[in-house]
């Protein structure tokens, strides 16, 4: 059989028509689709459109079949000047020993199965005739799966049609090797179509980024030339953002710009568009650095854990504190243990000494903010006695004076008295009536630390 002679029916009134007629004019309709996946397809092949297409995978441990999953090939015949689609509707389980139409020989132990896929057609009465004949009313077009014992031969030699490997199996030990062979549609039937690249491609809210994007079939240096940026879709709207173009050349550029660390995150489009003609890459943007609170240590708990809260933290972390002259003091590094998207911790012995409470300056690789905080408080003295109803005094530092408390054993809680009027570093309070022996807690909003010793309250 060759090519068929390319032939349209003509109907015109009157005219007697024929069976002949109209399986003519479907051989027209049919042979022109098959010859259009021809030219557009380069060989014979399986077509990928979604990742399992046509698979020889195995079921399950202990058995021995195989699954070939539903999809479609494509079998190109040069002589016919076709390419005939192959359509497996549905995953379709073979038991390797069992002589059937898929395998027509079992295997044997031992043996390494070949799985193949080619066209096939069924003429059949569905529905059936309603004349006085009984013939086929329709063509049935199939894909027949073979598994072959031997080396597969390239088209099958009852119908001509071309084999498609999908992949071989070993019946021994069921191990399955993905042979599947490919169809892609010719690459010289397409236009050049312009495209982009951007490097980076994942960027922080919140950075100022340089990212250089190259051009393929496309002019950057063209005067209207023009970029834009849009934040993933369903989400909030993104800020009007500026973009500064640097390094302009023809096929590649420089762009600078800053998303603010409140738009949203996901994968933004970023489009560069010289009149009608434009190309897409896309961006992934990570959430920036934003410093929310504080949380403050229970050491008596057993929690002697400072934490700073917000968003956006990476791995390179550290800190700055304030000394008691309202410097800044070298950088404390946070291992990256320590470190959560939404948390910074640290403990309660690795804050310097001299740190104050105020301002806290926390960097996250490139991003640097600031934030309030009360750091818990030091006791560098603490009477080991007291009377009760009588007053002692407490000395340490980063006290809060109006927010610091005093808590005896026997959980009989006291404030500083007015006078003397207390400071950052020294309080005055009465010991309560109901205060007992031991240890005694002070707390303020930057937690709760607990005496070294005992005090010994007394009538």
């Amino acid at each position: 059989m060759g090519e068929i002679e390319i032939k349209r029916v003509n109907f015109f009134d009157g005219q007697f028509l024929r069976d002949v007629e109209f399986n003519e004019l479907s051989d027209y309709m049919v042979h022109m689709r098959r010859r259009l996946l021809y030219v557009l397809f380069n060989k014979t092949g399986v077509v990928r459109a979604v990742g399992p297409d046509l698979k020889v995978e195995v079921p399950g441990q202990g058995v021995k079949k195989i699954v070939v999953r539903a999809g479609m090939a494509l079998g190109r015949r040069d002589d016919l000047v076709e390419a005939k689609e192959i359509i497996l509707r549905e995953d379709l389980t073979i038991d390797l020993t069992v002589k059937s139409e898929q395998v027509p020989d079992p295997l044997q132990a031992g043996e390494t199965g070949i799985v193949t896929v080619h066209y096939d057609e069924e003429r059949i009465a569905d529905p059936p005739s309603e004349s006085d004949e009984s013939k086929p009313t329709r063509i049935k077009e199939k894909a027949a799966i073979r598994v072959h014992r031997r080396e597969s031969p390239l088209v099958d030699p009852d119908s001509k049609e071309p084999y498609v490997r999908l992949g071989t199996v070993a019946l021994d030990t069921m191990q399955v090797a993905d042979a599947r062979q490919f169809t892609f549609l010719q690459k010289s039937l397409l236009a050049d179509t312009p495209s982009i690249t951007v490097v980076p491609n994942s960027v922080r809210a919140g950075d100022d980024l340089e990212l250089t994007v190259g051009a393929t079939d496309f002019d950057l240096s063209n005067p209207t030339m023009s970029v834009s940026l849009t934040s993933p879709p369903g989400g909030p709207a993104a800020s009007n953002i500026s973009v500064t173009k640097a390094n302009v050349a023809a096929s590649s550029i420089t762009l600078k710009f800053k998303i603010p660390v409140t738009d949203p995150t996901g994968t933004w489009r970023l489009r560069v568009a010289v009149g009608d003609n434009g190309a897409d890459a896309f961006l992934t943007v990570r959430a920036g650095m934003q410093l929310t609170g504080f949380e403050g240590v229970d050491q008596p708990a057993g929690n002697p854990i400072f934490k700073i809260k917000g968003a956006g933290f990476e791995e390179v972390m550290s800190v700055q504190f304030k000394d008691n002259s309202g410097q800044f003091m070298p950088e404390l590094r946070i291992p990256t243990a320590n470190v959560a998207v939404d948390q910074i911790v640290i403990s309660k012995n690795d804050i310097p000494a001299a740190a104050m409470n105020g301002q806290v300056k926390v960097h996250s690789d490139k991003q640097e903010q600031t934030l309030d905080v009360i750091l818990p408080p030091i006791l560098t003295q603490v009477p080991f006695s007291g009377q009760r109803n009588h007053t002692i005094d407490i000395v340490g530092s980063r006290f809060v004076v109006g927010d610091t408390t005093v808590t005896f054993a026997g959980s009989a809680t006291a404030s500083p008295v007015a006078s003397p009027a207390p400071t950052d570093q020294k309080f005055t309070v009465r010991v309560p009536n109901t205060a007992t022996t031991g240890r005694i807690v002070v707390k303020t909003r930057g937690g709760a630390v607990q005496s070294d010793h005992d005090v010994t309250v007394t009538d």
